[in-house]
């Protein structure tokens, strides 16, 4: 049976509310735990979609799982598989689209102001999707929007907080954070 692969990058970024989302519409998933020494997959078979977590690192870091991770994501844009990118991952994805990973002007933590774009709007719809919001933010790098992408939010910290780009969503803030942990299943 297909799964969502999940590749949480460290214990403290777990999926969160994603768990609890897949868990109430029994959409089956998988979690990959870096930290704990796991491997991403090598190949795409049985997986429906990818979501790729956060990490205290750089995207930049000459890191093996880095490069792996790197490698899947090509490979989904490739066959047309969703991935789902979040803060790391987002970043991820601009850098498998050949854009740059720099450090911000500076550290971003926290809950903070982000706001749909007017291409948001049209693509979630205006009475399905509040135009401002706050969202958590903890990062130090930031991306520059690929060439083709939909910019679809922004922020007033760092500007560029989410694109869409084919069959990626990349998004900066964590929409996935909650109050507490909740474990997912692997």
């Amino acid at each position: 049976m297909k799964h969502i692969q999940i590749v949480s990058n460290v214990a403290c970024e777990h999926p969160g509310y994603l768990c609890k989302y897949f868990d109430q519409r029994k959409i089956h998933y998988k979690t990959v735990q870096i930290e704990q020494g796991q491997t991403v997959p090598e190949q795409l078979e049985n997986i429906s979609g990818l979501v790729f977590l956060g990490s205290p690192v750089s995207v930049n870091d000459p890191l093996v799982w880095i490069s792996d991770e790197i490698t899947l994501i090509k490979s989904a844009l490739e066959k047309g598989v969703p991935v789902l990118g979040i803060c790391f991952g987002a970043q991820l994805i601009a850098k498998v689209l050949n854009e740059k990973i720099s450090p911000a002007s500076s550290m971003q933590i926290g809950w903070h102001s982000v706001t749909l774009t007017q291409q948001g709007k049209t693509m979630f719809g205006s009475d399905d999707f509040p135009e401002h919001f706050e969202g958590f933010e903890w990062h130090g790098d930031t991306f520059s929007l690929p060439t083709g992408s939909t910019p679809l939010f922004y922020g007033d910290c760092i500007k560029n907080q989410g694109f869409a780009y084919n069959n990626c969503l990349a998004l900066q803030f964590h929409h996935e954070i909650n109050a507490m942990r909740i474990v997912c299943k692997n």
